[in-house]
Formats: structure tokens, C-alpha cells, sequence
């Protein structure tokens, strides 16, 4: 058992929900809302945010799922840290620290509107959403690396 597991199972008997009720409402398969309560399966940190708010948990599911990785883009950021494409790069480099820092607020704000996108359509339905989350991701971080050098 793990700590997610009982957590998950204490709330649903807090709440009086089985697992099909659960189920229907985060929505997922049964089978896999079982699977995470008998501590067989780990939930991605996208369906521990969603089990959070259907079971009103105040974050503490979510807490305990694991933290996504942070992935560089493939197509904007080479294994080191540096730029593919090199135009970018020229006029990354005549921006100020504070026009960097915008930046990446706007690169921030990308990043959460493909997230909300991605928990209203569902993880299957999304797809496409994850390419432009990782190309987002990628970029953000090669700029804060900018930044901090």
C-alpha cells in the first residue's frame, strides 16, 4: 500500500463513494480508480488533481502524486542547453533580463492554458496538446537557463 492509496480510501469512505461512483465522476475506468486505491498503480499527477477536486481533498492528493519530469523539446533545444534554431537564439540574446522575464511569464501562462485544456478534454483527447506542452515546457526552461547564466 502506499500513502496515495490510503488516502484515496479513507476519503472515498469519508465521502460514502465506491469506486464506480468515483469513476463516473472524475471520469475514468473503474478498474484503474480500484487499481490506485489497492496501491497497485501510481496516479499520474494529472488524475491525482482530478480524484482532489471530485473528493473536495484540499490538495492532498495531489500532493502525493509524482511530479512530472520537465522535458526539453526536442525541436528547440539541443541535449546541452543550447538552441536548434539559431534565429531564435540571435534574438534571445538582445533581450534585457526584464524581457526575458516576461517572456517567460507568457510561456507560463501557454503552459497552464494547455494544462487546463488537457484536464477538461481528457489525456486521450488532448494529444495534440501534449507536443505544444512539451515544446512550451522546453522553451521555458532553456530561457531560465538563459536567464541564470
Amino acid at each position: 500500500m502506499s500513502e496515495f492509496s490510503d488516502q484515496l480510501r479513507r476519503l472515498m469512505a469519508e465521502r460514502g463513494l465506491g469506486v464506480r461512483e468515483l469513476s463516473r465522476r472524475v471520469p475514468c475506468n473503474p478498474g484503474h480508480v480500484s487499481q490506485l486505491r489497492s496501491g497497485q498503480k501510481r496516479p499520474s499527477a494529472q488524475t491525482a488533481r482530478r480524484l482532489d477536486e471530485v473528493l473536495d481533498a484540499g490538495g492532498v492528493l495531489a500532493a502525493l502524486a509524482p511530479r512530472p519530469v520537465a522535458r526539453r523539446a526536442s525541436g528547440f533545444v539541443t541535449p546541452g542547453g543550447g538552441f536548434t534554431d539559431v534565429p531564435m537564439q540571435v534574438r534571445l540574446t538582445a533581450f534585457t533580463a526584464g524581457q526575458l522575464d516576461e517572456l517567460i511569464g507568457h510561456l507560463d501562462d501557454q503552459w497552464h492554458a494547455l494544462v487546463k485544456t488537457d484536464n477538461l478534454l481528457g489525456p486521450r483527447h488532448a494529444l495534440a496538446g501534449v507536443r505544444e506542452l512539451e515544446a512550451v515546457a522546453g522553451l521555458k526552461a532553456a530561457l531560465a537557463d538563459t536567464l541564470a547564466a
